[in-house]
Protein backbone atom coordinates (compact mmCIF):
# COMPACT_ATOMS: atom_id res chain seq x y z
CA UNK A 1 0.00 0.00 0.00
CA UNK A 2 2.76 2.57 0.80
CA UNK A 3 4.27 1.90 -2.63
CA UNK A 4 1.06 2.70 -4.50
CA UNK A 5 -0.83 5.12 -2.27
CA UNK A 6 0.08 8.39 -4.02
CA UNK A 7 -0.45 6.91 -7.45
CA UNK A 8 -3.88 5.59 -6.45
CA UNK A 9 -4.87 9.03 -5.13
CA UNK A 10 -3.68 10.73 -8.33
CA UNK A 11 -5.74 8.46 -10.62
CA UNK A 12 -9.36 8.40 -9.51
CA UNK A 13 -10.32 6.86 -12.87
CA UNK A 14 -8.44 3.61 -12.13
CA UNK A 15 -10.05 0.74 -10.25
CA UNK A 16 -8.03 -1.52 -7.96
CA UNK A 17 -8.75 -4.94 -6.49
CA UNK A 18 -6.28 -5.92 -3.75
CA UNK A 19 -6.29 -9.50 -2.45
CA UNK A 20 -4.34 -10.83 0.54
CA UNK A 21 -4.03 -14.59 0.86
CA UNK A 22 -2.40 -16.43 3.77
CA UNK A 23 -3.55 -19.98 3.16
CA UNK A 24 -3.48 -20.69 -0.58
CA UNK A 25 -1.44 -19.09 -3.31
CA UNK A 26 -3.64 -16.93 -5.47
CA UNK A 27 -4.29 -18.48 -8.86
CA UNK A 28 -3.04 -15.59 -10.95
CA UNK A 29 -4.53 -16.83 -14.22
CA UNK A 30 -8.02 -17.79 -13.07
CA UNK A 31 -8.46 -14.58 -11.07
CA UNK A 32 -7.10 -12.41 -13.88
CA UNK A 33 -4.76 -10.59 -11.49
CA UNK A 34 -2.27 -8.17 -13.04
CA UNK A 35 0.51 -8.36 -10.44
CA UNK A 36 1.20 -10.71 -7.55
CA UNK A 37 3.81 -10.02 -4.87
CA UNK A 38 5.05 -13.28 -3.46
CA UNK A 39 7.74 -14.67 -1.20
CA UNK A 40 9.72 -17.22 -3.20
CA UNK A 41 9.29 -18.50 -6.73
CA UNK A 42 8.60 -22.14 -5.88
CA UNK A 43 6.02 -23.70 -8.21
CA UNK A 44 5.68 -20.73 -10.58
CA UNK A 45 5.20 -21.69 -14.23
CA UNK A 46 7.79 -19.46 -15.91
CA UNK A 47 6.36 -20.29 -19.33
CA UNK A 48 3.23 -18.36 -18.34
CA UNK A 49 4.51 -15.83 -15.83
CA UNK A 50 7.35 -13.33 -15.60
CA UNK A 51 9.33 -13.13 -12.35
CA UNK A 52 10.56 -9.70 -11.26
CA UNK A 53 12.98 -9.93 -8.27
CA UNK A 54 12.29 -7.25 -5.67
CA UNK A 55 14.39 -7.81 -2.55
CA UNK A 56 16.30 -10.50 -0.68
CA UNK A 57 14.75 -11.52 2.61
CA UNK A 58 17.13 -13.19 5.09
CA UNK A 59 15.65 -15.14 7.98
CA UNK A 60 16.63 -14.78 11.63
CA UNK A 61 15.95 -16.61 14.88
CA UNK A 62 14.56 -14.21 17.49
CA UNK A 63 13.17 -14.22 21.02
CA UNK A 64 12.01 -11.70 23.59
CA UNK A 65 14.36 -10.71 26.45
CA UNK A 66 11.66 -11.79 28.92
CA UNK A 67 11.86 -15.30 27.48
CA UNK A 68 15.65 -15.50 27.33
CA UNK A 69 16.20 -14.10 30.82
CA UNK A 70 14.43 -17.11 32.33
CA UNK A 71 16.63 -19.66 30.57
CA UNK A 72 20.24 -20.64 30.11
CA UNK A 73 22.19 -18.79 27.38
CA UNK A 74 21.98 -20.20 23.86
CA UNK A 75 25.44 -20.41 22.30
CA UNK A 76 25.04 -23.31 19.84
CA UNK A 77 21.98 -25.13 18.50
CA UNK A 78 23.39 -28.54 19.47
CA UNK A 79 24.20 -27.78 23.10
CA UNK A 80 21.39 -25.39 24.01
CA UNK A 81 17.70 -26.18 24.34
CA UNK A 82 15.34 -24.60 21.85
CA UNK A 83 12.37 -23.69 24.00
CA UNK A 84 8.87 -23.78 22.55
CA UNK A 85 9.96 -22.75 19.06
CA UNK A 86 7.10 -21.18 17.14
CA UNK A 87 7.11 -21.43 13.37
CA UNK A 88 5.21 -20.05 10.44
CA UNK A 89 3.84 -23.09 8.64
CA UNK A 90 3.49 -21.20 5.37
CA UNK A 91 7.27 -21.21 4.90
CA UNK A 92 7.41 -24.98 5.14
CA UNK A 93 5.57 -25.27 1.81
CA UNK A 94 8.07 -23.19 -0.17
CA UNK A 95 10.55 -26.00 -0.76
CA UNK A 96 13.24 -24.12 1.18
CA UNK A 97 15.60 -25.93 3.55
CA UNK A 98 15.22 -25.29 7.27
CA UNK A 99 18.88 -25.94 8.07
CA UNK A 100 20.98 -23.55 10.11
CA UNK A 101 24.41 -23.16 8.56
CA UNK A 102 27.61 -21.96 10.24
CA UNK A 103 29.67 -21.06 7.19
CA UNK A 104 33.05 -20.53 8.88
CA UNK A 105 33.12 -24.00 10.45
CA UNK A 106 31.04 -25.70 7.74
CA UNK A 107 28.51 -26.96 10.30
CA UNK A 108 24.78 -27.41 9.92
CA UNK A 109 21.84 -28.06 12.21
CA UNK A 110 18.32 -28.92 11.04
CA UNK A 111 15.44 -27.10 12.71
CA UNK A 112 13.16 -29.92 11.56
CA UNK A 113 14.44 -31.89 14.59
CA UNK A 114 13.17 -29.24 17.00
CA UNK A 115 9.69 -29.84 18.48
CA UNK A 116 7.23 -26.94 18.39
CA UNK A 117 4.80 -26.25 21.21
CA UNK A 118 2.99 -23.44 19.40
CA UNK A 119 2.34 -23.38 15.64
CA UNK A 120 0.73 -20.72 13.50
CA UNK A 121 0.45 -20.01 9.77
CA UNK A 122 0.41 -16.22 10.28
CA UNK A 123 3.58 -14.13 10.56
CA UNK A 124 1.91 -11.38 12.61
CA UNK A 125 0.54 -13.84 15.17
CA UNK A 126 3.94 -15.54 15.35
CA UNK A 127 5.70 -12.23 16.02
CA UNK A 128 3.14 -11.27 18.67
CA UNK A 129 3.61 -14.62 20.43
CA UNK A 130 7.37 -14.18 20.31
CA UNK A 131 7.22 -10.60 21.64
CA UNK A 132 5.11 -11.82 24.55
CA UNK A 133 7.78 -14.34 25.51
CA UNK A 134 6.25 -17.58 24.23
CA UNK A 135 9.33 -18.94 22.47
CA UNK A 136 11.95 -18.61 19.77
CA UNK A 137 10.68 -17.78 16.29
CA UNK A 138 12.15 -18.09 12.83
CA UNK A 139 11.05 -15.11 10.78
CA UNK A 140 12.09 -12.74 8.02
CA UNK A 141 14.39 -9.97 9.18
CA UNK A 142 12.10 -7.52 7.36
CA UNK A 143 9.24 -8.53 9.65
CA UNK A 144 11.33 -8.13 12.80
CA UNK A 145 13.55 -5.15 11.96
CA UNK A 146 11.65 -2.61 14.10
CA UNK A 147 11.55 -4.93 17.12
CA UNK A 148 15.26 -5.72 16.70
CA UNK A 149 16.06 -1.99 16.68
CA UNK A 150 14.10 -1.38 19.88
CA UNK A 151 15.39 -4.66 21.39
CA UNK A 152 11.85 -5.88 21.96
CA UNK A 153 13.26 -8.95 20.18
CA UNK A 154 16.85 -10.19 20.20
CA UNK A 155 18.55 -12.25 17.50
CA UNK A 156 19.56 -15.77 18.54
CA UNK A 157 22.66 -17.51 17.15
CA UNK A 158 23.70 -14.63 14.85
CA UNK A 159 26.72 -16.62 13.60
CA UNK A 160 24.40 -19.23 12.10
CA UNK A 161 22.54 -18.52 8.86
CA UNK A 162 19.15 -19.67 7.64
CA UNK A 163 18.31 -19.89 3.92
CA UNK A 164 17.54 -16.56 2.31
CA UNK A 165 14.23 -15.91 0.58
CA UNK A 166 13.42 -13.45 -2.18
CA UNK A 167 10.32 -11.38 -2.81
CA UNK A 168 9.08 -11.37 -6.39
CA UNK A 169 6.51 -9.46 -8.35
CA UNK A 170 4.82 -11.82 -10.80
CA UNK A 171 3.08 -10.74 -13.99
CA UNK A 172 1.62 -12.48 -17.01
CA UNK A 173 4.04 -12.86 -19.88
CA UNK A 174 3.26 -10.15 -22.41
CA UNK A 175 5.26 -8.87 -25.35
CA UNK A 176 4.40 -5.42 -23.97
CA UNK A 177 3.18 -5.07 -20.37
CA UNK A 178 -0.06 -3.01 -20.11
CA UNK A 179 0.60 0.61 -19.12
CA UNK A 180 -1.20 0.39 -15.76
CA UNK A 181 0.63 -2.80 -14.81
CA UNK A 182 3.97 -1.40 -15.98
CA UNK A 183 3.64 1.77 -13.88
CA UNK A 184 2.42 -0.21 -10.87
CA UNK A 185 5.41 -2.56 -11.17
CA UNK A 186 7.82 0.39 -11.41
CA UNK A 187 6.45 1.91 -8.20
CA UNK A 188 6.63 -1.42 -6.36
CA UNK A 189 10.26 -1.90 -7.44
CA UNK A 190 11.14 1.65 -6.33
CA UNK A 191 9.55 1.02 -2.93
CA UNK A 192 11.47 -2.20 -2.35
CA UNK A 193 14.69 -0.48 -3.45
CA UNK A 194 14.10 2.10 -0.71
CA UNK A 195 13.53 -0.69 1.81
CA UNK A 196 16.77 -2.38 0.74
CA UNK A 197 18.69 0.89 1.13
CA UNK A 198 17.23 1.46 4.60
CA UNK A 199 15.41 4.67 3.68
CA UNK A 200 11.97 3.21 4.53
Amino acid sequence: IPALSRWMQAHDNLNFNIHADYHNYIDELDNNIDIVIRLGAHGIDTDKFELHPLISAPQVLVAAPSYLNKRSPIYTPENSPFHALTRRERLEESGMSRDLIQENDDKSFSLSTVPSRINTNNAFIMKALCCHGHGIARMLRLNAQNELKTQELLQILPDWQLPEYKFYAITHKYEILPTKSKRCLELIKEHFERIASGSV
